[in-house]
């Protein structure tokens, strides 16, 4: 098969074209011809050797976490899915390599349905940071009709926040910076938007939520947050999720 591999850490020019055989799964795994691939910032992480698995590595490494497919083989355990299916799944660190490729493997645990209504192009990219963002919403245990921060919501967790807590009935306040940001998260349910890079942002949050905020899912840092976590009121909660 095709793939994008490394041969060593390092910078973007050590990805290459390899060709390599196609994985085979394992008892519990299925095989996935892929048609899109996520790719993230920890994939970085991944290339530079910043982020390894425990023990000596394996070269050529196919790096790429998630993607979406059809299957097209699986083992003797696998029980929820059948060849043919089209489903999304992640994968960090498989023996057998990454996503970067036109075949990967994947523990059938880590591998869901994909939605009628979503496109396996969609389904590609969502997995890992879907997870990552009900992660966080799962861990500030939201009700509904609460109030709710998400500071850095216009990137690829932030978005699939926004949308998860909407779901829930939380009022979800967002911090945005530029309009075509603002204008994304808004159209994907936030309620109030703000700039966090704005000399007024603990004004416009105060108006935004004069009795305090519930919760907040923090997806960056720095000065303008601590801005934001003294409008937590007493009993709120904080989670910030880093990649």
């Amino acid at each position: 098969m095709k793939a994008v591999a490394i041969d060593r850490f390092g910078p973007p020019s050590v990805l290459t074209p390899h060709r390599l055989p196609v994985p085979k799964p394992g008892s519990h795994e299925v095989v996935i011809e892929l048609d899109t691939v996520g790719v993230g910032s920890w994939d970085a992480s991944i290339r530079d050797g910043s982020w390894r698995k425990p023990g000596r590595p394996h070269f050529p490494l196919v790096p790429g976490t998630d993607g979406a497919g059809t299957v097209i083989a699986k083992g003797p355990r696998v029980r929820r899915f059948k060849l043919g299916d089209r489903v999304y799944a992640y994968e960090f660190g498989n023996r057998q390599g990454g996503f970067y490729a036109e075949f990967a493997v994947a523990d059938a645990d880590h591998v869901g349905h994909v939605p009628k209504t979503l496109s396996l192009a969609e389904a590609g990219a969502v997995a890992t940071t879907g997870l990552t963002a009900l992660q966080g919403i799962t861990a500030l245990r939201l009700h509904r009709g609460e109030t709710l921060l998400i500071f850095g919501a216009s990137g690829a967790v932030g978005t699939m926040a926004v949308q998860l807590s909407a779901r829930l009935g939380v009022r979800v306040i967002a911090t945005a910076s530029g309009a075509a940001a603002q204008r994304l998260v808004r159209a994907l349910g936030a309620n109030t938007v703000v700039d966090a890079r704005s000399a007024a942002l603990a004004e416009q949050l105060r108006r935004a939520a004069p009795s305090g905020i519930d919760a907040v899912l923090a997806l960056g840092g720095g000065e303008e947050l601590e801005q934001c976590l003294d409008l937590v009121r007493t009993g709120g909660r904080v989670f910030i999720q880093t990649a």
